[in-house]
C-alpha cells in the first residue's frame, strides 16, 4: 500500500477497535476486513461496564540519565502549525456506546 511523504501525498488507513458484547474481549482490525488481534477482557476489568472518556496519541518516553531528552519524535516529527502534509494526524474518530451505535 502506498505511505505517505512529508510535504507529498498523504494516505489514510482505517483502523477499527471494538469490545466483543459476548466476551469483552477487544479487537483490533486494519483495513477493511484484516483481523490483527484481540487484547483478552481480564486486561481491561475497569471497561465492563463503560468508559468515562476517549482519547487519542501517543507517547514518547525518556529513558535517558539526568533528564536528557532523546531525538525521539512521533509521527513526522513536525507540529500541525506547519499545515497538512507535514504533520500527523488523526480523521474520522468515531466512538460506539454500549448499544453499538456511532
Amino acid at each position: 500500500s502506498p505511505v505517505s511523504s512529508f510535504s507529498s501525498n498523504q494516505y489514510d488507513i482505517t483502523i477499527l477497535i471494538w469490545k466483543d458484547p459476548k466476551l469483552g474481549n477487544w479487537w483490533m482490525s486494519f483495513g477493511d476486513d484484516a483481523l490483527v488481534g484481540y487484547w483478552p477482557a481480564e486486561l481491561f476489568n475497569h471497561l465492563t461496564d463503560h468508559a468515562t472518556m476517549v482519547e487519542w496519541g501517543g507517547e514518547v518516553v525518556n529513558t535517558r540519565p539526568d533528564g536528557l531528552h532523546t531525538s525521539t519524535q512521533m509521527g513526522s516529527g513536525h507540529f500541525a502549525e506547519d499545515g497538512f502534509g507535514k504533520s500527523s494526524y488523526f480523521r474520522n474518530l468515531e466512538i460506539v456506546d454500549s448499544d453499538n451505535t456511532l
